[in-house]
């Protein structure tokens, strides 16, 4: 079973990367489609991992808010109540989605704290995470 599962759009990669390993240190198993081989089906991948997911990472950008695939996959964690979702531009997240808490993280890594909110939120889903060592 996977830890987290994180939803982004791929114009966004350069920005995710940093967040992954960010809780990847934490002692979280993040799966994120830079996981999918040639060959499988993605779709029956991507939903695999959404499924075995114990929770769905969701980062709203001005990219992710117009991706089909990433809304179905906050609607995974918001039905299944497991979503954290996060901010990395100055965005309105889908209307189905604004109910959720949403951590902004627009300045990050460069303003320090703001990855706590999400790490509080996945922590109390999942409980703390192996490392004692956090990233903030």
């Amino acid at each position: 079973m996977t830890d987290l599962f994180l939803s982004y759009a791929s114009q966004d990669i350069e920005r995710v990367k940093p967040l992954v390993a960010a809780l990847e240190k934490c002692g979280w198993g993040v799966w994120w489609d830079r996981e999918l081989v040639a060959g499988p089906s993605y779709e029956d991948r991507i939903e695999e991992a959404l499924d075995a997911a114990r929770c769905v990472v969701v980062v709203w950008s001005s990219h992710s808010i117009k991706s089909q695939w990433v809304r179905t996959e906050a609607h995974e964690g918001l039905d299944r109540e497991l979503l954290v979702p996060l901010l990395i531009d100055d965005v309105k997240p889908p209307l189905a989605y604004r109910t959720a808490q949403t951590a902004r993280m627009i300045d990050w890594p460069d303003q320090a704290g703001q990855l706590e909110t999400v790490i509080d939120g996945i922590t109390e889903l999942l409980g703390k995470p192996a490392s004692v060592d956090p990233p903030l």
